[in-house]
């Protein structure tokens, strides 16, 4: 799960792994929040989500060789950041959207 997780699939994909079960942040959150019309990246979502709160994307992630066996400690920290962020993402998504189910009509989907 994740922002943009079909192309990390992809690329997992070259190394001979095949990813199944995908969630796209990104449509997710355009299913809870239809008429939110802003930027929808991981962090983004958790700022919108956990007002406050700020995960930083440093520039330098852009040029991690991220297939390698030896990443930094800084690099291993971003990783499970990401990965982590992407799951409470998910879970406040998920909360919203079964909180609005219980407010409508027949519990039937918006």
């Amino acid at each position: 799960m994740g922002v943009g997780i079909k192309g990390d699939a992809t690329r997992l994909g070259y190394y001979g792994l095949q990813v199944n079960g995908m969630v796209e942040l990104q449509d997710l959150s355009k299913r809870v929040e239809p008429m939110y019309y802003g930027k929808r990246r991981l962090e983004d979502l958790v700022a919108r989500a956990f007002p406050g709160k700020c995960l930083d994307k440093p520039g330098w992630r852009l040029h991690v060789k991220w297939s390698s066996l030896n990443l930094s400690d800084d690099e291993q920290v971003y990783a499970a950041t990401d990965a982590y962020a992407g799951l409470k993402i998910h879970q406040e998504l998920v909360r919203v959207e079964r909180m609005f189910d219980e407010f409508s009509i027949g519990g039937s989907a918006r």
